[in-house]
């Protein structure tokens, strides 16, 4: 079983390092940001040097993303591991995901296509939740498709290819090192291509029982996750127009207290800021998928003081300008 590391901090770390320039081997010097680290995330130094030394090679972020990816098992994952690794082969794992995802993360939106020898899994995210796109979540993603699915089939298998959404990095000489496939850049979609065989090679940690036991275990769990979920974004998606509205406006509609609504919100994941842009860019694209051309009107609508400050959001949001989200193609479906 591969260590494991609090997954908070090492987000923090990819978020600070990508913020201020840094590159992973660098952070040391950054005293006030190690500390921070040390200090403030319950980690001990013995702990931040241990991961140091895991990523001594990670000459930058993507890379930080990938070999974390390889090396560690975040927290937030151990329960949906558990329960891929007693599935039949990798094709009814993603569909364990996809019906559990919220075990990891309710925008992990994974689909198989399939055409004739070769397979595409693919990572679509589109429900709008925030997941870290910026923090190079395809890559960790499927790093982790790649080695854990080598663990438990015993074949030392090479992707066909990979495609990104993202633009291609300074890093991009270590993809092709690390997966030993092409790797293309600013597609439609994330999605790392294999041999239909891969897809339906039995894993050697297959167990029927006990994949069962996990799959009720994880629907009770994801009933109570998906629902909590709902109702806090359904209360906020009633008060976007409202500025003022807080976390401590949220917990007395919650019937709860901030400090138990942010602990609650904490154990999926997230924050009350992260939560009122996601439902913000989910109000955002339906309106101009609906034609609003207004943008003075969404971005009242919305809670902004003004059609600028709305752009801004957007496009840190998307990746996209507004005049780009509205032309560009609808996500394919099909295998290229």
């Amino acid at each position: 079983m591969a260590p494991k590391f609090p997954w908070q901090v090492v987000k923090l770390i990819i978020e600070s390092a990508m913020s201020v320039g840094l590159s992973f081997k660098d952070l040391p010097k950054n005293i006030q940001l190690f500390e921070k680290l040390v200090k403030k995330q319950g980690v001990t130094p013995d702990d931040i040097e241990r991961l140091m030394d895991a990523m001594e090679k990670g000459t930058g972020r993507t890379d930080l993303a990938i070999i974390f990816a390889r090396t560690f098992i975040p927290e937030s994952i151990d329960d949906y591991l558990t329960l891929a690794y007693t599935a039949e082969n990798l094709n009814n794992a993603v569909e364990l995901l996809s019906i559990n995802k919220w075990l990891l993360h309710p925008s992990v939106d994974l689909v198989v296509s399939e055409q004739g020898e070769m397979a595409a899994i693919k990572y679509q995210s589109r429900d709008g939740f925030p997941i870290g796109d910026k923090y190079f979540y395809a890559e960790g993603l499927f790093s982790c498709i790649l080695h854990r699915v080598r663990d438990v089939t015993g074949l030392d298998f090479t992707p066909i290819k990979i495609h990104f959404r993202h633009a291609k990095t300074p890093h991009h000489d270590k993809y092709y090192e690390y997966f030993g496939c092409p790797v293309f850049h600013d597609c439609d979609t994330d999605a790392i291509f294999i041999s239909t065989d891969i897809l339906y090679a039995p894993f050697n940690t297959h167990d029927p029982e006990a994949s069962l036991a996990l799959q009720q275990k994880a629907a009770e769990k994801c009933k109570g996750s998906s629902g909590f979920v709902a109702d806090v974004s359904l209360l906020l998606s009633r008060q976007l127009e409202n500025e003022e509205f807080g976390v401590e406006d949220l917990a007395a509609q919650m019937h709860m207290s901030p400090r138990s609504l942010q602990r609650k919100l904490k154990d999926y994941g997230l924050t009350f800021s992260l939560l009122k842009n996601s439902v913000r860019i989910q109000r955002a694209k339906k309106q101009i998928e609906k034609g609003y051309s207004n943008l003075e009107d969404v971005a009242a609508e919305l809670g902004f003081v003004n059609a600028h400050s709305f752009r801004q959001f957007f496009k840190k949001q998307t990746g996209m300008t507004i005049s780009e989200y509205r032309s560009a193609p609808l996500m394919q479906e099909s295998l290229h």
